[in-house]
């Protein structure tokens, strides 16, 4: 539950224009998790659309920005 609230929260923030900022323990597992899930949709459903997370001859990868003050 706490993955699905900080993915929302973050979804609203960015929609309303605020700033909103995670704990990052919790934002690498909430990032972790999704990739186990996708990883796991395109291992069992290889032919399905599931393959479309990724597109073919591409990685999956996200920019990790880190703020330090």
């Amino acid at each position: 539950m706490a993955h699905e609230t900080l993915i929302h929260r973050a979804d609203a923030a960015v929609t309303a224009g605020a700033a909103y900022e995670a704990a990052p323990d919790l934002a690498a597992d909430a990032i972790d998790e999704w990739l186990q899930i996708v990883r796991f949709a395109q291992e069992t459903y290889p032919g399905d659309a599931a393959n479309e997370l990724r597109g073919a001859g591409r990685s999956i990868f996200w920019l990790e920005r880190a703020t330090f003050g």
